[in-house]
Order: structure tokens, then C-alpha cells, then sequence
């Protein structure tokens, strides 16, 4: 019978990522204290333009969640997901994504928020508030899909595979947000797409030197169901540049799973002690034969 693993060892141990707890615990304690501290953290656009110019709340709102609660349910994710990345990218690499998904979320949300209060000329839409590490658990679940999608991930309604977590999650951001505040919803799609959207075309991987992800299981069409993928398949026909290699198939560049990496990391090692015994034998062949006196006449 194989021990369980502890539950510690499923934990993190990285100091950054660590770190990123605390202050995702911090920060909401901080405004308990004092209220007008979420104006300085949480991201909208009436405080992003003239006359406040927050800018840093662009920066600061992926990491500040309102409540104790949300906080603690993202620490939560946050330590126990990020063992696996660490694991199939690099603790370096994570760190990168996360800073990747989190801001280019508050971006992608800001564009969004002013084109369409630009278009419909309504006040509302500047005092929409957005804040919290939703699009970073949404951006983790997309790489969930990414390197084990066919994982089976038990949960309160039953067992859900990996592939199918994002659809969900964004789901029930959805649900929440018809609600009680759409703005959890927005946060979450962006990261979610920005996550996508890195994964898909720009994360570069040290294996083989490729950029990116463009097996079929991981287009856009994937995260949808099945009856919606014929129609993608006609739009995306009309745009050149739009996974024309999936309509075909796809072809799977730069995607390594987490077994992947740690068959690739076993060989390693067998192969660096392999080259030890020959350079072992080699030693011992050249002494044998500078020993022997037949080996100097020949």
C-alpha cells in the first residue's frame, strides 16, 4: 500500500510565491482598518483617468481582495496549485505568468471599460470597481487544462477534468456576478484569455527552444462545447492567422506534461551517470594498456 503524500509536501516551498500569500492576506486586513485604502488598491476608471490618475491601482488591483474570505480561498489555491507549475515550468516561469496574467488582466480591462463607456457615454460604467487574484486562479486553471487535462479534479458537485475547469470557473464567475457584481466576471474572462493567449503563443519552453502551445486540444474551440466548434471552425477559416494548423489537426509544439518533464529528468540523470562509467572504463582501458608491454609494441 503506497503512503499518501503529507499534506505539507503538497505546498509550496517558494519564498516569492510565499510571499504573494502574505500579501494577499495583508492587504485585506489593512482596509478592515481603514476603508479608504480600497480606493488606493482596487482598479476603476474614473480613478485611473483625470482628475485622480491612480495608475498604480492597475498594478496593485489583481492582488487586493476585498474580503477576508476570497483572500483566504486565493491563498489557498494559490499554495497549492503553484506546486505543480513549479514543477512543469520552473519557479521562475510561474512567477513570470502570474505577472503576465495579472496585469495584462488589468489592462485588457481598462481598454475594455473605456471603449465601451466611450460607445455609450454611461457614468456607471467609470465607478465600476474591479479587484481581486480571480483572474490568476482563472489563468492557473487554464494551465491545469494545459499540462494534465485529463486529470480528474473532485469537487463539491463530483469530478470534473482539468480540460473542462476554466468553461466552469468562468461559469460561476458568471452566476455571481448576474448576482451580485459583473466585475468579478470581467476579471476573471480576461485572465483567463490573457493566460490563453501566453500559453497558446508566447510562453517559451527550455526543452526544445518553441514558443507555445498549438496542439489542437489547447485552441480556443476547446474551451467551448462541442456543438459551438463548427462555427469557430468558419470564423476562424476567414482570419489567416487564427489556428488554421487545428481546423487540420494541430500539430503539438512546445508541450511538455508534468510526466513528460520528470521522464525527461530521470534519463537525464541515467544518462549523466552512463557518461561517468564510460569515462570510468575509458581510464582504466588507457592504464591497462600503458601498463602493458605488448600495447607499446604495437
Amino acid at each position: 500500500m503506497q503512503n499518501q503524500p503529507s499534506l505539507s509536501s503538497r505546498i509550496t516551498t517558494s519564498q516569492p510565491i510565499r510571499a504573494l500569500a502574505l500579501i494577499l492576506v495583508g492587504l485585506p486586513i489593512i482596509t478592515m482598518s481603514n476603508e479608504n485604502m480600497q480606493n488606493y488598491l482596487s482598479f476603476s476608471l474614473s480613478k485611473f483617468l483625470s482628475p485622480n490618475y491612480y495608475i498604480w491601482t492597475i498594478f496593485t488591483a489583481p492582488f487586493y481582495e476585498p474580503s477576508i474570505i476570497g483572500a483566504i480561498f486565493s491563498v489557498l489555491a494559490l499554495l497549492f496549485l503553484s506546486k505543480t507549475f513549479e514543477q512543469s515550468w520552473s519557479p521562475r516561469e510561474l512567477i513570470r505568468f502570474i505577472i503576465i496574467v495579472s496585469i495584462g488582466t488589468s489592462f485588457s480591462t481598462f481598454l475594455f471599460i473605456w471603449i465601451l463607456s466611450f460607445f455609450f457615454r454611461s457614468s456607471s460604467l467609470g465607478i465600476l470597481t474591479f479587484s481581486g487574484f480571480s483572474c490568476v486562479i482563472g489563468g492557473f486553471l487554464v494551465g491545469f487544462k494545459q499540462i494534465l487535462p485529463e486529470k480528474e479534479v473532485s469537487l463539491i458537485c463530483g469530478k470534473l477534468r482539468a480540460k473542462n475547469l476554466p468553461a466552469v470557473y468562468l461559469l460561476i464567475s458568471l452566476l455571481f456576478g448576474l448576482l451580485d457584481n459583473i466585475s468579478g466576471f470581467v476579471y476573471s474572462f480576461f485572465g483567463i484569455l490573457i493566460a490563453w493567449i501566453y500559453l497558446r503563443y508566447f510562453q517559451k519552453h527550455e526543452i526544445d527552444g518553441t514558443k507555445g502551445d498549438h496542439s489542437a486540444e489547447f485552441s480556443l474551440k476547446s474551451f467551448l462545447p462541442e456543438g459551438f466548434h463548427s462555427s469557430i471552425d468558419s470564423v476562424s477559416n476567414k482570419i489567416p492567422f487564427v489556428d488554421k494548423n487545428n481546423n487540420q489537426g494541430g500539430k503539438k509544439l512546445g508541450r511538455a506534461t508534468l510526466e513528460e518533464l520528470q521522464n525527461l529528468n530521470r534519463n537525464n540523470q541515467l544518462f549523466d551517470e552512463n557518461q561517468n562509467d564510460e569515462f570510468l572504463f575509458e581510464d582504466f582501458d588507457l592504464e591497462r594498456n600503458t601498463n602493458n608491454p605488448e600495447s607499446k609494441k604495437d
